[in-house]
């Protein structure tokens, strides 16, 4: 099996041991299901490592592919994406973009 090696490797792999595990919590409104729960596609907002370690009680290999949106480990926490939601409104239409486009 080909091992990936990087600068920083041992760090994160004694990283993620102190992360604790957590809770996903479902958005109703944001759901397209009518009875919206963990069991299909999801779209999870927040910090890569908590969003991913809160997989793993639930969906331990179940998970066939994950999308994780820059920036990757920074270290720049101030650091905002060009296409980042600027006002309110805009999380709506992208949440209505991805029901139509995935619905």
């Amino acid at each position: 099996m080909p091992i990936i090696q990087f600068k920083g490797k041992t760090a994160i792999e004694s990283y993620h041991r102190v992360v604790p595990h957590h809770t996903l919590e479902i958005d109703a409104k944001l759901s397209t299901a009518k009875k919206p729960g963990l069991d299909g596609n999801l779209i999870i907002e927040g910090d890569n490592l908590v969003a991913l370690k809160s997989l793993l009680p639930t969906h331990a290999c179940r998970i066939e592919c994950v999308y994780i949106d820059p920036p990757y480990n920074t270290g720049n926490e101030g650091w905002v994406s060009p296409a980042a939601i600027r006002h309110e409104g805009e999380r709506e239409a992208q949440v209505q973009h991805l029901r139509e486009y995935y619905c």
